[in-house]
Protein backbone atom coordinates (compact mmCIF):
# COMPACT_ATOMS: atom_id res chain seq x y z
CA UNK A 1 0.00 0.00 0.00
CA UNK A 2 1.12 3.35 -0.98
CA UNK A 3 2.25 5.84 2.11
CA UNK A 4 -0.71 8.45 2.76
CA UNK A 5 -2.06 11.13 4.99
CA UNK A 6 -5.12 10.58 7.07
CA UNK A 7 -6.57 13.17 4.58
CA UNK A 8 -5.91 11.07 1.71
CA UNK A 9 -6.81 7.52 2.82
CA UNK A 10 -10.43 6.36 1.72
CA UNK A 11 -12.97 4.43 2.70
CA UNK A 12 -12.11 2.09 0.70
CA UNK A 13 -8.41 1.79 1.80
CA UNK A 14 -9.68 1.10 5.14
CA UNK A 15 -11.62 -2.13 4.51
CA UNK A 16 -9.19 -3.20 2.08
CA UNK A 17 -5.57 -2.64 3.90
CA UNK A 18 -3.46 -3.44 6.95
CA UNK A 19 -3.16 0.25 8.49
CA UNK A 20 0.29 1.41 10.49
CA UNK A 21 -1.27 4.91 11.56
CA UNK A 22 1.09 7.27 13.06
CA UNK A 23 0.34 10.12 15.44
CA UNK A 24 -2.26 10.67 17.98
CA UNK A 25 -5.87 11.22 17.42
CA UNK A 26 -5.55 15.24 17.76
CA UNK A 27 -3.05 14.73 14.81
CA UNK A 28 -4.45 12.34 12.92
CA UNK A 29 -8.09 12.03 11.88
CA UNK A 30 -7.62 8.75 10.95
CA UNK A 31 -6.52 7.58 14.63
CA UNK A 32 -9.26 9.77 15.80
CA UNK A 33 -11.99 7.65 13.97
CA UNK A 34 -10.70 4.54 14.85
CA UNK A 35 -9.55 5.09 18.68
CA UNK A 36 -12.61 3.44 19.82
CA UNK A 37 -11.38 -0.16 18.95
CA UNK A 38 -8.29 0.53 20.23
CA UNK A 39 -7.30 -1.30 23.42
CA UNK A 40 -5.96 2.03 25.46
CA UNK A 41 -7.62 5.86 25.89
CA UNK A 42 -5.96 8.63 24.76
CA UNK A 43 -6.04 11.93 26.77
CA UNK A 44 -5.10 15.58 26.03
CA UNK A 45 -1.48 15.02 25.62
CA UNK A 46 -1.33 11.66 27.43
CA UNK A 47 -3.14 7.82 27.13
CA UNK A 48 -4.44 5.46 29.53
CA UNK A 49 -3.94 1.92 29.33
CA UNK A 50 -5.03 -0.54 32.22
CA UNK A 51 -5.83 2.58 34.92
CA UNK A 52 -2.40 3.91 34.09
CA UNK A 53 -2.04 7.50 32.83
CA UNK A 54 1.62 8.42 30.76
CA UNK A 55 1.56 11.57 30.12
CA UNK A 56 5.54 12.92 29.86
CA UNK A 57 6.01 14.19 26.34
CA UNK A 58 9.02 11.65 26.10
CA UNK A 59 6.73 8.47 26.25
CA UNK A 60 5.00 6.85 23.61
CA UNK A 61 2.44 3.68 23.03
CA UNK A 62 2.59 1.36 19.46
CA UNK A 63 -0.54 -0.44 20.06
CA UNK A 64 -2.39 -3.17 17.95
CA UNK A 65 -5.79 -3.97 16.84
CA UNK A 66 -8.46 -5.33 14.12
CA UNK A 67 -9.37 -2.78 12.04
CA UNK A 68 -13.25 -2.22 12.74
CA UNK A 69 -14.35 -1.79 9.23
CA UNK A 70 -12.90 -5.26 8.35
CA UNK A 71 -12.00 -7.93 10.75
CA UNK A 72 -9.75 -9.18 8.16
CA UNK A 73 -7.20 -6.38 8.28
CA UNK A 74 -5.40 -4.98 11.49
CA UNK A 75 -4.16 -1.58 12.64
CA UNK A 76 -1.39 -0.69 14.32
CA UNK A 77 -0.72 3.06 15.94
CA UNK A 78 2.68 4.50 17.16
CA UNK A 79 2.09 7.78 19.17
CA UNK A 80 4.33 9.44 21.00
CA UNK A 81 3.49 12.16 23.37
CA UNK A 82 5.69 14.72 21.10
CA UNK A 83 6.88 14.85 17.80
CA UNK A 84 10.08 13.45 19.00
CA UNK A 85 9.09 10.53 20.97
CA UNK A 86 6.62 9.65 17.88
CA UNK A 87 9.71 9.20 15.85
CA UNK A 88 11.27 7.21 18.47
CA UNK A 89 8.35 4.68 18.37
CA UNK A 90 9.88 2.94 14.89
CA UNK A 91 13.45 2.80 16.36
CA UNK A 92 12.29 1.55 19.54
CA UNK A 93 11.39 -2.05 17.55
CA UNK A 94 14.86 -2.12 15.82
CA UNK A 95 16.88 -5.32 17.01
CA UNK A 96 13.68 -6.48 19.31
CA UNK A 97 12.75 -9.62 20.14
CA UNK A 98 11.20 -12.16 22.06
CA UNK A 99 7.01 -12.10 22.54
CA UNK A 100 4.96 -10.42 21.06
CA UNK A 101 2.51 -8.05 22.72
CA UNK A 102 -0.74 -6.17 21.71
CA UNK A 103 0.37 -3.01 23.03
CA UNK A 104 4.00 -1.43 23.42
CA UNK A 105 4.33 1.11 25.98
CA UNK A 106 7.55 3.16 25.52
CA UNK A 107 7.58 5.42 28.83
CA UNK A 108 10.21 7.61 29.18
CA UNK A 109 13.77 7.00 30.21
CA UNK A 110 12.12 3.48 31.11
CA UNK A 111 12.31 0.33 29.28
CA UNK A 112 9.69 -0.69 27.07
CA UNK A 113 6.38 -2.53 28.35
CA UNK A 114 4.50 -5.37 26.43
CA UNK A 115 1.17 -5.44 27.46
CA UNK A 116 -1.71 -8.07 26.19
CA UNK A 117 -4.47 -6.83 27.74
CA UNK A 118 -8.29 -8.33 28.10
CA UNK A 119 -11.27 -7.72 25.82
CA UNK A 120 -12.74 -5.02 26.90
CA UNK A 121 -16.69 -7.32 27.09
CA UNK A 122 -14.54 -9.49 29.35
CA UNK A 123 -13.73 -6.79 32.04
CA UNK A 124 -15.97 -6.09 34.89
CA UNK A 125 -15.11 -3.23 36.77
CA UNK A 126 -16.44 -3.95 40.56
CA UNK A 127 -18.21 -1.99 43.34
CA UNK A 128 -16.08 0.48 45.26
CA UNK A 129 -15.13 -0.96 48.83
CA UNK A 130 -17.55 1.85 50.78
CA UNK A 131 -20.73 0.50 48.60
CA UNK A 132 -20.41 -2.82 49.47
CA UNK A 133 -19.73 -2.31 52.52
CA UNK A 134 -22.81 -0.13 53.16
CA UNK A 135 -25.31 -2.59 51.64
CA UNK A 136 -23.38 -5.47 54.07
CA UNK A 137 -24.53 -3.44 57.08
CA UNK A 138 -27.86 -2.89 55.63
CA UNK A 139 -27.40 0.63 54.74
CA UNK A 140 -29.25 1.48 51.25
CA UNK A 141 -27.58 2.77 48.60
CA UNK A 142 -29.98 3.86 46.19
CA UNK A 143 -33.47 5.08 46.60
CA UNK A 144 -35.64 2.66 47.82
Amino acid sequence: MPIKTDREISDADVQSHHLLLIGRPDSNSLVKRLQSALPIGFGSRSFVIDHHTYAHPGSAVIVAAENPSTKRYSLVVFAGLSAESTLDTATSLHGRSGSSAEVLVLPNKERAKPLVLPVRELVKELEQPTQLTSQKNGQSTGGR
